[in-house]
């Protein structure tokens, strides 16, 4: 069986298998046959209270258990609190690689990684998912695979969450060899201090950075790796970085195509829209050339609330999303505030209206 007939066998079936919505705040444990006269694969579903199918802003986190000790189960009921808090669809797919143990297997396989793809596609179109909004975050193993599988699909995954991954210098290299593909996806790194932080932190935020990435990260200190999810505020922790990858994914510039005469022949900061606006605006500028361009947002006595973009572009018309939020992924309070446009030849200030 080819590649392309796993995918078509595995669509039909999941269609089948997933459950309508026929309740919200709910988990589900369900499984699904990916290939045939192969054990079904597991994974577990939770949806969180007042999900609205039809909202334009519904996001997904994939999260992938670690390999030792914890199944899909397992990691669901760990992370549904944090689900909840942030009205995320969260789905745990189960590995079902044999060679580590069926269920606290890793996901390695082809079966396991078809699985995963397969997941995401039908649940994004069964619970009206935004296709910029699908996250990937995974726990020690499963940090691990953060990288391997996410930037083996850059496409998918608007940002990652390696947490505690269990990243070493035998491991690493198929990671170096994707690595390119991390530029311009938002990474959150949460690692304990006494977790071996050279490689598995330190090493992945210097690869990840020189691959022109954008990073943000904390190192927990004095935890040990198991301790990294038995943390007090972990789900604070957690809701953080998830805060901070969906505000700067969200942050991304879109190019937007046009006939090469139509090119902008000078500098241009629009008037954001909607103005006034809750929960994000949209700002469009124009480049007549190559610049490295910063875009930041300030409250109305000039302090800096969040550096939105910081990137070198070349020419053309951008437009840009805020979703008001500060550095920290926090939303700000109602009221005025200054979105400044700057590169080495141009400077531009325009008033936004942020309501609650």
């Amino acid at each position: 069986m080819n590649r392309s007939t796993l995918f078509r066998i595995s669509t039909l079936l999941l269609i089948v298998s997933l459950p309508l919505i026929a309740q919200t705040g709910t988990r589900i444990d369900s499984s699904v046959t990916v290939i045939v006269r192969k054990p079904p694969c597991n994974y577990s579903l939770y949806i969180p209270a007042g999900w609205d199918i039809n909202s334009d802003t519904n996001a997904m986190m994939v999260s992938i258990h670690p390999w030792n000790g914890m199944t899909a189960i397992n990691w669901c009921d760990r992370l549904m609190d944090f689900a909840e808090q942030n009205k995320l669809l969260l789905v745990c797919p189960q590995g079902v690689n044999e060679y580590f143990g069926g269920d606290q297997a890793e996901i390695t396989e082809l079966i396991d990684t078809a699985l995963v793809s397969v997941l995401i596609k039908n649940l994004k179109a069964e619970y009206g998912i935004n296709n910029k909004k699908v996250f990937l975050m995974g726990y020690s193993w499963g940090g691990l695979r953060t990288y391997n599988y996410g930037l083996s699909n850059p496409q998918v995954f608007a940002g990652f969450i390696p947490l505690g991954a269990f990243v070493t210098s035998a491991n690493k290299y198929p990671i170096t060899a994707i690595a390119s593909n991390a530029e311009g996806k938002p990474f959150y790194l949460i690692h304990g201090s006494e977790d071996t932080p050279q490689v598995s932190y330190f090493g992945m935020i210097t690869l990840l950075q020189e691959n022109n990435a954008l990073v943000n990260s904390i190192l927990l200190d004095g935890v040990t790796h198991s301790g990294t999810i038995g943390i007090p505020d972990f789900e604070e922790v957690l809701s953080v970085a998830y805060n901070w990858v969906d505000s700067v994914s969200s942050a991304t510039p879109v190019f937007i195509d046009r006939p090469e005469q139509l090119f902008p022949k000078d500098h241009k900061l629009y008037q954001n829209y909607p103005n006034p606006f809750n929960p994000r605006t949209t700002i469009r500028y124009d480049l007549p050339e190559v610049a490295d361009l910063s875009l930041s947002i300030y409250d109305i006595r000039g302090r800096l609330v969040s550096t939105v973009s910081e990137l070198s572009q070349p020419a053309g018309t951008y437009e840009i999303q805020w979703n008001g939020t500060n550095q920290y992924g926090e939303p700000v309070s109602t009221g005025v505030y200054l979105a400044r446009i700057q590169t080495q030849a141009y400077s531009k200030t325009i008033k936004m209206l942020f309501l609650k």
